[in-house]
C-alpha cells in the first residue's frame, strides 16, 4: 500500500491497475500535414495550439479510414487523458483530455481512467508532478515502470462528484481572478509603450530653452568620433556605414536632431571567438556574457555568466566592457533585448550575439538604453531582419537607423524621468508575479486537501471507496475476459447490408461511440434509425432503443452525459462498425 492520508472509507490502487495505459506511434511516412478524415493525430507540440490548452479539438493531421489502415495506426476511442513522455516538455506537466476518437505519436503516454470516475480522476491527475517521476538521464523521460507506484486515491462516487463540483468552482473563480492579472498586465505594458513613444517624441518632460541645442551638441560629438576612429586599436573594428536618407517616422521639436547610431555610439561585436569552445570555461577568470544574463529590469545577472582564460579575454581588447556600455542582442530568437553595464566589478566580455554600444561624450548612456527599448526602435530592428530564416541584424544595418537626439540636459531629464516610472511599473509588475504565485499555491492547496479527503463532507450512506473499486475491477476484469472470448471465438459471419442513416452523405464510415456523441453534438434535433442501432449491438427491442438514443440527446444537451449509462444500455464501448449512408 502508499502512503496516502486519506479516509478510512477511501480506497486506493495504483494508477497503471486502474487504467489502461498506451503508448504512441509514429508511423514512417506520415505526412506533416493531412486533412483525410476527422481523427486527430496528435503530437507533443499540438498541445500548444490555441483551443489545446484543456482538450483536444483540431491538429494539423486529421487521420481518415485510409490513412489509419495505411499505417496500421492504433486508436483511442475511449475518454482519456495524455501527457508528453519523453523531453523538455515532460518537466511543463502538460496534461490534455482527448475526448474525441484519436491516435498519438511515440513522444506521448495516454491514460483510459474508468469512464464513471473520469472526470475525478482529470482533476486528481493534475497533481501529479512527473518531474519527481522522469528517469535521469540527459533527455527526461518517462516509462511504465517509472510510474507504476503512483497511487490514485478513490473516494465513493457520490463524494467524488461533490470534490469535482467544489474544486471547479473554486478554481472558476480564481481563473477570473487570473484573467483580470492578465488584462491588468496587458495595460501596464501599453502604458510602458506609450511612455517610451512619448519620450522620443519629445513629449515626457518640457523643452527648456536654455538648453544648449542638439545642433550645438553634436559639433563636440563629431570630434570626439574623430578620435575614436583614428584609433588605430579599434579601427579594424569598425564598419564603414554608407550615408543613408533616415525614414524619421515622427515630428521631434526644434532643439532636436534625426541622425544615424553611427553618429553618436561606437558599436562594435565579436564576429566568431577564434574556434572557442565550451571545454575552454573555466571556473575563475574574466566574465563571458550571454544574452541569457540580461534581466527584464534591464540588469545583468553577472554571477551566472561562464568565465574564460585571461588568455581569451585579452584576444579581443574592443569588447571589454565598461561602465554604461549598452548591449543589444543582434542574433536569433531574443534579437532586440537591451541591457546596460552598471556595477560593473571583474573584467568582463560578451559573445558573438552581442552587440556592444559605447556612447559618445554628450549622449546619455541612460537615453540611449531607454531609446532600444521603445517600440519604434524595436521596430525598426524588425523591419530589417524580415525574413530571415535565422534572425540577424548586421552592425552596418544597426548604425544606419534612426536615432532622435535632444539637447544634452534634456536627454538627462527624459531618463530620470523613466527611471521613476519604470521603477513604478517593475513594482507592479512584481505584485502580479506575487499574485500568481499565491493562485498557484491556492489551486494545489485546494487539490491537497481534496484528494485527502477534507474539502468536502464524508456521507456514510454514500457507500465506500473500496466497494466502488471492487466494482470497477470486477468490471474491468470481466471486459478484458470477453475481449479475450472474443478473440478465440470469432468466426466468420454473413455480411449484412449497409443500412442507411443521415449522419453523412454519400460515404462510407466506421461508426463508433464518439461519432455518435459528435452527431448529436452538431445535429441535437437529428435522429438515428433503430434498425441502425439494432445492427450495431443495442437492444432489439424497439422501445429500449428510442428511449436509448433520446437519453443520449438529453444528457448531452444537458452536458451531463455519463459514459457508464450509456454502457448499461447496451452500447459496446471501442467496438467500431460500417454503414452506408443515403
Amino acid at each position: 500500500m502508499s502512503e496516502l492520508s486519506i479516509p478510512d472509507s477511501w480506497s486506493e490502487l495504483e494508477m497503471t491497475k486502474l487504467c489502461e495505459v498506451q503508448n504512441g506511434q509514429t508511423p514512417k511516412g506520415l505526412p506533416e500535414k493531412l486533412i483525410e478524415g476527422n481523427v486527430p493525430f496528435i503530437k507533443v507540440s499540438d498541445m500548444n495550439s490555441k483551443g489545446n490548452e484543456v482538450e483536444i479539438c483540431k491538429t494539423p493531421i486529421q487521420l481518415g479510414v485510409g490513412s489509419i489502415e495505411k499505417f496500421k495506426i492504433k486508436i483511442i476511442d475511449k475518454p482519456s487523458i495524455i501527457f508528453p513522455k519523453n523531453g523538455g516538455a515532460l518537466l511543463t506537466n502538460k496534461k490534455r483530455k482527448l475526448l474525441i476518437t484519436g491516435a498519438i505519436d511515440t513522444n506521448i503516454m495516454c491514460l483510459i481512467p474508468p469512464i464513471e470516475i473520469y472526470d475525478y480522476f482529470w482533476n486528481w491527475f493534475k497533481t501529479v508532478d512527473f518531474k519527481q517521476f522522469a528517469s535521469g538521464s540527459a533527455v527526461p523521460k518517462i516509462s511504465l515502470n517509472d510510474i507504476k507506484d503512483i497511487y490514485v486515491p478513490i473516494p465513493p462516487l457520490g463524494e467524488q462528484k461533490r470534490i469535482v463540483k467544489k474544486t471547479e468552482l473554486c478554481f472558476e473563480i480564481i481563473n477570473s481572478i487570473e484573467v483580470n492579472l492578465n488584462r491588468a498586465e496587458a495595460l501596464i505594458e501599453k502604458y510602458r509603450e506609450s511612455l517610451l513613444a512619448k519620450a522620443f517624441r519629445g513629449e515626457l518632460v518640457p523643452q527648456d530653452p536654455n538648453d544648449e541645442p542638439a545642433s550645438e551638441l553634436i559639433k563636440s560629438i563629431i570630434v570626439e568620433r574623430s578620435k575614436t576612429k583614428n584609433n588605430a586599436k579599434l579601427k579594424e573594428t569598425e564598419e564603414e556605414t554608407e550615408a543613408e536618407d533616415l525614414d524619421q517616422p515622427f515630428n521631434i521639436p526644434n532643439s532636436w536632431l534625426s541622425l544615424n547610431f553611427a553618429d553618436l555610439v561606437y558599436l562594435r561585436a565579436r564576429i566568431g571567438w577564434k574556434g572557442l569552445k565550451a571545454e575552454e570555461y573555466t571556473k575563475t577568470g574574466p566574465r563571458f556574457l550571454s544574452v541569457r544574463e540580461f534581466k527584464p529590469d534591464g540588469n545583468i545577472d553577472y554571477e551566472s555568466s561562464a568565465h574564460i582564460s585571461q588568455a581569451r579575454f585579452d584576444e579581443s581588447p574592443e569588447i571589454m566592457l565598461k561602465e554604461n556600455d549598452v548591449l543589444l542582442c543582434k542574433d536569433g530568437s531574443t534579437i532586440g533585448k537591451v541591457t546596460i553595464v552598471k556595477n560593473l566589478k571583474e573584467p568582463t566580455t560578451v559573445n558573438s550575439s552581442i552587440a556592444v554600444m559605447t556612447p559618445f561624450k554628450g549622449v546619455s548612456a541612460d537615453y540611449l538604453f531607454y531609446y532600444l527599448k521603445a517600440p519604434l526602435f524595436q521596430t525598426l530592428v524588425q523591419s530589417r531582419i524580415q525574413g530571415a530564416a535565422i534572425p540577424h541584424i548586421f552592425q552596418k544595418d544597426l548604425r544606419a537607423l534612426f536615432i532622435p537626439l535632444p539637447p544634452s540636459k534634456e536627454q538627462e531629464r527624459i531618463a530620470k524621468k523613466l527611471d521613476v516610472m519604470f521603477e513604478a511599473i517593475n513594482s507592479l509588475k512584481n505584485q502580479i508575479e506575487i499574485k500568481r504565485e499565491t493562485i498557484t499555491k491556492l489551486k494545489e492547496a485546494i487539490l491537497f486537501k481534496a484528494f485527502e479527503g477534507r474539502l468536502v463532507e464524508q456521507i456514510p450512506s454514500e457507500g465506500t471507496g473500496h466497494e466502488l473499486l471492487e466494482r470497477i475491477l470486477k468490471e474491468k476484469q470481466s471486459q478484458e475476459a470477453n475481449k479475450a472470448k472474443t478473440k478465440t471465438t470469432k468466426t466468420k459471419e454473413p455480411v449484412k447490408k449497409p443500412q442507411t442513416t443521415s449522419i453523412s452523405n454519400h460515404r462510407e464510415k466506421v461508426v463508433t461511440l464518439m461519432d455518435i456523441i459528435e452527431y448529436f453534438k452538431k445535429n441535437p434535433e437529428g435522429e438515428i434509425t433503430s434498425d441502425l442501432l439494432t445492427e450495431l449491438g443495442y437492444h432489439s427491442n424497439h422501445d429500449s432503443v428510442e428511449k436509448f438514443y433520446i437519453e443520449i440527446r438529453e444528457l448531452i444537451n444537458s452536458k451531463k452525459l455519463i459514459l457508464r449509462d450509456i454502457q448499461e444500455n447496451g452500447l459496446k464501448v471501442g467496438s467500431s462498425y460500417r454503414y452506408r449512408t443515403k
